[in-house]
């Protein structure tokens, strides 16, 4: 079964990830496909599987911060919003 996330904890966990240091912004694929879905809106960077969220960044490289951290500090602030597991993935770097 496929759960869903309100559309007020995609953009807290939009607006967490983006504060995160050594991150530049949130990554929606190539063409778009990385979105949940909501009536009349999208929230970009954000996919949902059957059992987990992605959460997709493009990387602030010239921060110089650990991106095994990031990567942490972001999983660690999605968790507070959803309770599934949260995977992180870097699609691009500024």
């Amino acid at each position: 079964m496929t759960q869903s996330v309100p559309l007020e904890a995609a953009e807290a966990i939009v607006a967490d990830a983006t504060s995160v240091t050594g991150v530049a912004g949130m990554h929606s694929g190539q063409f778009g496909e990385v979105a949940l879905l909501y009536p009349g809106t999208r929230v970009r960077g954000l996919r949902l599987t059957d059992s987990r969220l992605e959460v997709h960044l493009v990387c602030d490289y010239a921060a110089g911060e650990d991106l095994y951290r990031v990567a942490e500090k972001v999983r660690a602030a999605a968790s507070q919003h959803v309770d599934l597991p949260v995977d992180v993935f870097f699609g691009d770097a500024q």
